[in-house]
Order: structure tokens, then C-alpha cells, then sequence
């Protein structure tokens, strides 16, 4: 089962026009099909519902960027990101996230690990405002 999806689904369903939709079809086998094949206006509702829900993914898609786990995959070695737990700016170098941050008193610039559990390349992040 797909949580993400699942809950898409049920925000798209809670809309008020869709919720009269939804009187006359019912969600199977991942699309919006008829409550009765012998009614024709039963089986407009699910293809107005199946027109939404594939508009509905399409936008979110688009939209949101996706977090990435860093169990599930790594950035590229250099690739700027956003990381979450670091609220900074960081760069993956080495096999490491490093934030890095200038000490104005003596000049010097500094890099240290960061403790990251998920990150998101800033291109993407970009693209969906």
C-alpha cells in the first residue's frame, strides 16, 4: 500500500465536487469506476473523477519536490543540497553532509559533518517555487 498515495487520494476525495462524484463510482484497481455499468451517468461520474485524479497527480508531481532518505540514496559528491535536521545550506563532499560557516573574528572559513537524515538537491527544491 502506498501511504503517500492513500492520502492524496483521500485530500482529492474530500473535495466538495468530488464528493458529489463520488455517489456514482467507487475507487478499484487504482482508477474511479461506476457504480452500476448499467447507468450511463454513473459512468460519466467515474470518468470525471479519473479525469480529476490524473490531473490531481499530474499538479502534485510538479509541485513537490521530493525529500530524499539517506538510507535510500546519496547525493553526487559536491552537489549542493538542503538537508533536513541542518536548516543550512550543505554540500555532500567525501561521503559526508558538511555545513560550512565563516568565523568573522579571525577570518578563517570552517566546514564540520552534519547529521542528516534526509536531504533534497537545491536545483529541485528551486524549480518548484
Amino acid at each position: 500500500m502506498d501511504i503517500e498515495k492513500d492520502s492524496n487520494r483521500e485530500a482529492f476525495e474530500a473535495i466538495a465536487e468530488n464528493i458529489r462524484l463520488l455517489r456514482g463510482a467507487k475507487f478499484k484497481d487504482g482508477e474511479y469506476v461506476a457504480l452500476s455499468l448499467f447507468d450511463e451517468s454513473s459512468k460519466e461520474l467515474a470518468a470525471q473523477l479519473n479525469y480529476g485524479w490524473a490531473m490531481w497527480l499530474s499538479a502534485k508531481a510538479q509541485a513537490v519536490p521530493k525529500w530524499i532518505s539517506v538510507e535510500d540514496e546519496l547525493p553526487s559528491d559536491g552537489q549542493d543540497v538542503i538537508a533536513f535536521d541542518a536548516i543550512k545550506h550543505c554540500v555532500f563532499k567525501g561521503g559526508e553532509f558538511l555545513q560550512g560557516y565563516f568565523e568573522p573574528d579571525t577570518g578563517h572559513e570552517y566546514t564540520e559533518p552534519v547529521d542528516v537524515t534526509h536531504w533534497i538537491a537545491i536545483e529541485a527544491q528551486e524549480s518548484a517555487k
